[in-house]
């Protein structure tokens, strides 16, 4: 458990940085971390946090979606093995659909706000582009 606090707090650490080259592979390396644990806890709250976090932060379409897709797919913790070496069957938590279309509908009432709902409409449906 205690390893676990330190991973998040070397986590937590990385995000408050102001300047990062990439950043956007620490926060889905984050995010991973927390929906592996998730799974193991049987609680998606910390990755909705994250998410919350992460579109307050940037706003950005791709986050969005991104949050939606995990709202409504299966949370799973990696499979274990048997003495035998045979991986286990493990029992994800199913994912809630309702949850993902309010978080699509939150994503595109921002975008829209901000005028960038060409944006999701290209993400959502690329072979639309008008390019």
């Amino acid at each position: 458990m205690q390893d676990i606090a330190r991973v998040r707090a070397i986590y937590e650490l990385g995000i408050s940085q102001g300047q990062l080259a990439m950043p956007e592979v620490l926060w889905k390396a984050y995010i991973d971390f927390e929906s592996v644990e998730g799974a193991y806890e049987r609680d998606r709250t910390r990755v909705r946090a994250l998410y919350e976090r992460l579109v307050e932060k940037t706003g950005h379409v791709k986050v969005w979606v991104s949050w939606a897709l995990f709202e409504g797919g299966e949370l799973k913790p990696p499979a274990e093995e048997d003495e035998d070496g045979e991986a286990q069957t493990v029992e994800g938590i199913p994912g809630d659909l309702d949850t993902a279309r309010e978080i699509f509908e939150r994503g595109y009432k921002d975008l829209r706000s901000k005028g960038l709902k060409d944006e999701v409409r290209l993400v959502l449906h690329p072979t639309l582009s008008p390019y």
